[in-house]
């Protein structure tokens, strides 16, 4: 068993410094935001398609308590988001409200995913956290990917804030990604929970990335619509491509 406090200190390094560095790239970017969206707009796609798969939603909710239960979950998430936008455009946020709706989305992901590492690194068998997300390139990949998914928080704040002075932002989205993690990995080692739920509140809540990349990109007229379509093809490509590092562990041991 990996010691607790070295989990929790281990991912929430982790998910600081690939996420801190995606959000603080892209949220100090004043141009080219309408190419950067369309990128984030295809990476937004292939995240939601891999929530749905990791939350294992049914096609008929009402075929038992747990699958309708999903559902209203998934609902809840897509719910949500649109609140938090709400709430933030009476306190006037001045379009960094788009950005910290993300930013919830997000963080829900990255702690459903962070007890699925927890989950195996309480087991008696697993002596370090490297071992629990699956090895070398598997750790590598789950960094890569909050680059990305971070990435497009930091364009959705470049895109629709309006004022933008961006420290307080950047420091505030980042506390919560990083808590998120370190409250993920820690939540199996004294609770038994599955993380289906949280990847189905995330895969709704994330369906909103969908929504505001598209209008962030397809808005703005000097982007013709080929270019639109080809960078979120780049975008969808990038983050299948940064899946795709989890794999190379497998191919380099069957090689061997």
């Amino acid at each position: 068993m990996v010691p607790l406090a070295l989990s929790m200190a281990l991912m929430g390094s982790l998910v600081a410094l690939s996420a801190g560095l995606g959000l603080f790239i892209f949220m100090t970017r004043k141009a080219s935001v309408p190419a950067f969206a369309a990128v984030a707009l295809g990476s937004s796609v292939a995240l939601v398609r891999d929530l749905l798969g990791e939350a294992a939603l049914p096609e008929s909710p009402l075929l038992d308590l747990n699958s309708f239960f999903l559902a209203l979950l998934f609902a809840l998430g897509a719910l949500t988001v649109l609140l938090i936008e709400r709430a933030g455009i009476r306190a006037r946020l001045q379009g960094a409200e788009v950005a910290a709706a993300m930013a919830v989305a997000l963080a829900i992901h990255t702690m459903a995913e962070a007890m699925e590492v927890g989950g195996v690194a309480s087991s008696p068998s697993i002596s370090d956290l490297v071992q629990a997300v699956g090895g070398l390139y598997p750790g590598l990949s789950f960094a890569l990917h909050k680059f990305v998914e971070a990435m497009i928080v930091g364009i959705s704040f470049s895109a629709f804030a309006s004022r933008r002075p961006w420290r307080a932002p950047f420091l505030a989205f980042l506390a919560l990604i990083t808590l998120s993690g370190i409250l993920g990995v820690a939540l199996p080692y004294g609770i038994s929970l599955t993380s289906s739920g949280f990847f189905a509140f995330a895969a709704g809540a994330s369906l909103y990335y969908i929504v505001r990349m598209g209008e962030a990109s397809l808005g703005l007229a000097r982007y013709e619509a080929w270019k639109v379509a080809l960078l979120a093809l780049a975008g969808f490509l990038l983050y299948y491509g940064v899946g795709a590092v989890h794999s190379l562990g497998a191919v380099e041991a069957e090689a061997l």
